[in-house]
């Protein structure tokens, strides 16, 4: 009964806070469901909502599940050589950018970690991928976060740094939400990327 009403209280929250972020024409992601569900979680029973992985952004095993889609999708057109860089293109710098500079730092850890014979588990990615590093993953090097001016972005929730992170990445290193490229839009992106590749 009591994780009946839990569910009623909050799809009801929820369809409240859908209904006034549609008038004032706001956006949010899945990062407010987590903050609904959290606290009507622990007002209901008194205790802290406990999970013991995030999937989805900004969550490093997001990336790395897209690095592999990246390398399988490679790997069907016949391109057998390995990745060296990724570009993560996003509107979003609290899921799409922190997302992407998150795994570009999970990439450098392993590397240090191969050249160092390590085994430690830093985070929650490590847990769960385990410490041996996939032959797809061995060779890439970095993943560039791109900011596109266009969708969510906002240069004044971009100024202000709110806060919408998951708890679990709380307290957020504010650098990783500064993207490594800012351009106006996906084309300039793309223009980007090859530009970089040495693509003519």
């Amino acid at each position: 009964f009591l994780f009946l009403t839990f569910l009623r209280n909050f799809f009801t929250l929820l369809f409240k806070i859908l209904f006034v972020f549609s008038i004032s024409n706001l956006m949010f992601g899945h990062g407010a469901f987590l903050v609904c569900l959290e606290n009507l979680y622990k007002k209901i029973t008194g205790h802290n909502l406990i999970y013991t992985a995030l999937i989805g952004k900004p969550s490093e095993i997001t990336f790395h599940h897209a690095h592999h889609m990246v390398v399988t999708q490679a790997n069907s057109i016949g391109i057998s050589h390995s990745v060296k860089r990724l570009y993560a293109i996003g509107d979003n710098i609290f899921t799409d950018i922190f997302g992407a500079n998150l795994y570009d730092r999970y990439l450098a850890r392993r590397k240090l970690q191969e050249s160092q014979r390590e085994s430690s588990v830093k985070r929650s990615i490590e847990q769960l991928l385990g410490s041996e590093t996939s032959n797809w993953e061995q060779h890439t090097e970095s993943c560039s976060s791109i900011l596109v001016q266009t969708g969510v972005y906002s240069k004044k929730f971009y100024d202000e740094m709110l806060d919408h992170s998951p708890r679990d990445f709380l307290p957020v290193e504010e650098k990783l939400r500064f993207p490594k490229f800012t351009v106006e839009n996906v084309a300039k992106a793309v223009d980007l990327v090859l530009q970089k590749e040495k693509f003519n």
